[in-house]
């Protein structure tokens, strides 16, 4: 909105005070705003994202610019062919949920959403206002929703590089197979998805042979490192937490973020994280990479708490841009499919 991703003609209104606060005027930080027509509960502003949509996790509203007006109260509404609306409701509640906006003109009051919107439409629907209904809005989010992307490391994903000496050796189910590393400079890669501080899931089997050293790397977009790495038996991420690994077994690890929280899932349990975990959950990184690293790329290996070679096999790295539940998380440790999960997300 703020930046003018958004065109005037993707925002609309169900009514506006005159031509000068008409819908295209509700935007962050804009001199002006929006303003309805008629002061009742029945004025809405819309944003369409059109085949740009967003998972949004979170919302920004702001008063008038010029005018002691704000809007106090409102509920979110959603829908994919802008006839059919639903009001948004928190993660596991039942009733639709009143957001707390402004208190004055100009002050950017922040919202996040406790599960996130995925449509094409959004509209903010005021219910409480001081003198007049007029504001300005943002939503945040990343791209896309669902499942980004599976590589299952077997040999047959035609967007994998492999570097070194890489096997493909017997996997955790029958009849699967799994990249198995043994060698300094042995590594895949696979496209980078770029996750963000946004919801996403990061999902992988490993099997660590009792040789320290890197599983996996990514960079954000940013140029931030997100890594994990074994030691003494020990699964250490980038966020400085570790966790026991069964030796010469298959282990099942996700990661999942929503509302910039971060849970670790090893084997279909969540695991206890230190308090300071979202310090460190980004290491600083001065350039940017175009790829997932897996295994024992030279750089990778020179990293915090990555120093030596990993021997061992990864397969099935599994990426989406929603948090999964820990029951989907633990379903997904099982041997259900990222298909699957991706459903129940939807239904």
């Amino acid at each position: 909105m703020e930046k003018g991703a958004i065109s005037d003609g993707q925002i609309s209104a169900s009514s506006q005070l005159n031509a000068n606060h008409e819908a295209s005027q509700g935007r962050l930080n804009l001199k002006g705003s929006w303003s309805a027509y008629a002061n009742d509960a029945k004025q809405w502003l819309q944003i369409d994202l059109g085949s740009n949509r967003l998972t949004v996790t979170r919302v920004a509203t702001q008063g008038s610019n010029f005018q002691s007006q704000w809007v106090i109260n409102y509920t979110l509404k959603y829908s994919d062919d802008g006839l059919n609306f639903q009001l948004y409701k928190q993660q596991g509640q039942s009733e639709h949920k009143v957001f707390v906006g402004n208190t004055d003109e100009n002050t950017i009051v922040y919202n996040e959403l406790n599960g996130s919107i995925v449509a094409r439409y959004t509209r903010f629907q005021p219910t409480a206002w001081h003198n007049q209904i007029s504001m300005r809005v943002e939503l945040y989010g990343c791209k896309g929703n669902h499942v980004y992307g599976r590589w299952f490391l077997d040999g047959s994903d035609p967007d994998v590089g492999y570097f070194g000496t890489v096997n493909h050796t017997k996997g955790w189910c029958p009849g699967s197979k799994a990249a198995t590393f043994s060698q300094n400079s042995s590594y895949a890669t696979v496209p980078n998805i770029n996750i963000t501080t946004c919801d996403f899931t990061i999902a992988f089997w490993v099997k660590y042979i009792g040789v320290d050293g890197p599983i996996l790397a990514l960079w954000s977009k940013g140029g931030k490192l997100f890594y994990v790495t074994v030691k003494n038996s020990r699964l250490i991420l980038s966020i400085h937490n570790a966790f026991d690994l069964q030796i010469n077994y298959w282990n099942h690890v996700a990661v999942t973020c929503q509302l910039h929280k971060i849970k670790v899932f090893v084997n279909g349990t969540e695991e206890a994280l230190r308090d300071e975990w979202d310090e460190y959950f980004f290491s600083s990184l001065g350039r940017y990479q175009s790829e997932y690293i897996i295994g024992n790329d030279p750089d990778f290996v020179q990293m915090p708490m990555a120093s030596g070679v990993f021997v061992g096999a990864v397969m099935d790295l599994y990426v989406t841009g929603i948090a999964l539940s820990g029951r989907q998380v633990y379903d997904l440790s099982k041997g259900e499919s990222s298909i699957e999960v991706s459903w129940k997300l939807k239904n």
